[in-house]
């Protein structure tokens, strides 16, 4: 009886081999035909933004966080500087190399840099992360900076190794902050590709979604609790979960921004443009854009949308000529002239209370300082 099961099941086997079956019942062409199908499926492409939209930034980007596929483009090839979006390669070098729970002092040095701060401050380095991205405070980065640097390799040129192994193309690096420097430059396509990287972190995720946090600020008898997001479009555009703002003379006001709305999820990075508001308005526009988009058919894509290239004045006739700054040998202190995109003092959550005799110092410390 139990012959006859062996060579019942035996029977069974070698038919299975000649007809091309697995064990399990499942063809093996029909099985691969359908792992192709349901990876076309889950990775969905998008049609693409018209050209003709109008932006009053001078570079600009739209990709599709999920497949990397550019929507559109403005001279999104062409070498500018980045300002405080660099500070978005400081921020997960560090969390990368780093724990959370380490400790680090923002100490004299830093503290020259630091828009915020005049005291010594001891974090950990969840919390100086969170000062640096909500607050783009400089004094931080250069702490952060000092802290992952050692005598064989500079922060500055960890930046820039990271920076081919991602793939960036028109970026380099020389200081951790952002500052103007001829030889400190990206593209918005860099920076796109960039924030694409970043965002698979979920440290990285969470820290640039926060919109509120407890810092407390302490300048000239100033002083608040509950500091806002440097980033606008987190507290007024549906389904924003990041990044980063950014504000120099030489590179206007600049943004890259994320947004998510079901199962797509965009990335718009807007470079070189006259205020905040317009700044913001761009982004919205390009993220609108995007989110209006139809989806191509299971297994269609289209070539990356056309690169608008539009001429550049690169001249200003109206802005004197900045005074040339030292170049850092590592991380070394910039003047504070070349101030970053701040928060809006004016409009914070919680304000802590003040001596009578200290008000006026404090709202005239607001608005001298309000972007």
């Amino acid at each position: 009886m139990k012959r006859a099961s062996h060579l019942l099941l035996a029977s069974i086997l070698v038919f299975l081999t000649v007809a091309g079956c697995k064990p399990d019942g499942g063809n093996s062409q029909d099985t691969e035909k359908r792992e192709q199908t349901d990876s076309l499926a889950a990775e969905v492409h998008l049609q693409h933004v018209p050209d003709t939209i109008t932006l009053s930034a001078d570079y600009a980007i739209l990709m599709d966080m999920n497949t990397g596929d550019i929507l559109y483009g403005k001279n999104m090839d062409a070498r500018t500087s980045p300002a405080s979006l660099t500070k978005m390669m400081t921020c997960i070098l560090a969390v990368e190399h780093g724990d959370m729970t380490e400790q680090m002092t923002l100490g004299d040095t830093c503290l020259k840099n630091s828009y915020y701060f005049e005291n010594e401050q001891t974090w950990t380095l969840r919390r100086a992360l969170q000062e640096m991205m909500m607050l783009s405070d400089n004094g931080t980065a250069y702490m952060i900076a000092n802290h992952f640097s050692s005598p064989d390799t500079s922060f500055i040129d960890m930046m820039n190794i990271k920076a081919k192994q991602i793939g960036l193309k028109n970026t380099h690096f020389m200081n951790p902050v952002g500052f103007y420097d001829p030889e400190h430059y990206t593209s918005a396509r860099d920076m796109a590709n960039l924030a694409r990287y970043c965002m698979k972190d979920n440290w990285f995720r969470i820290i640039v979604a926060t919109k509120y946090d407890n810092i407390r600020i302490e300048k000239k008898n100033s002083f608040i609790d509950t500091c806002k997001n440097t980033n606008d479009l987190l507290h007024d555009y549906e389904g924003c979960i990041g990044i980063k703002t950014g504000y120099i003379q030489k590179a206007g006001y600049c943004i890259v921004v994320a947004a998510s709305r079901g199962d797509r999820t965009l990335i718009a990075v807007v470079m070189q443009t006259p205020d905040r508001e317009t700044r913001n308005a761009d982004a919205r526009r390009l993220l609108d854009e995007g989110f209006k988009l139809q989806e191509l058919k299971p297994g269609e894509k289209l070539p990356d949308a056309k690169n608008v290239v539009t001429p550049i004045d690169t001249t200003d006739s109206t802005k004197s000529p900045e005074p040339p700054q030292e170049k850092p040998e590592v991380v070394a202190p910039v003047a504070k002239s070349e101030k970053e995109d701040s928060i809006d003092l004016g409009k914070t959550l919680v304000k802590s209370k003040v001596p009578r005799k200290n008000r006026y110092h404090r709202h005239r410390y607001h608005r001298r300082h309000r972007r």
